[in-house]
């Protein structure tokens, strides 16, 4: 176990580094002249938009969880009778090797 995890850390700062490097490779080539520098300066920045995951409101989550809660439970159901069907076979069939034997036994 412990090893698996050792190797996960190389890979991921391995991987980092990598990142880091390119990207300081690709500055080194776009270097800006002079007059650039100034007028990238003077540019008013963009507003960045925030990439915010979707939300669920109130009432969707709760149709979501009841609907969640409502197959598992259908589930459980269905296993149920199943087992209550095997049981009812189980007992048939032993019920009537039982009676065979008897039947065999008086003869």
């Amino acid at each position: 176990m412990s090893q698996m995890i050792s190797k996960r850390r190389t890979k991921k700062t391995t991987k980092t580094k990598l990142t880091k490097r390119v990207k300081q490779l690709k500055k080194r080539k776009q270097k800006p002249k002079p007059k650039e520098r100034m007028e990238r300066r003077t540019k008013k920045k963009k507003k960045k938009i925030k990439k915010t995951r979707w939300k669920l409101t109130v009432k969707q989550y709760r149709r979501k969880r009841a609907l969640r809660r409502k197959t598992s439970l259908e589930k459980r159901n269905q296993k149920m009778t199943r087992l209550r069907m095997v049981k009812k076979i189980r007992s048939v069939i032993f019920g009537s090797v039982v009676y065979l034997l008897q039947r065999v036994l008086q003869i």
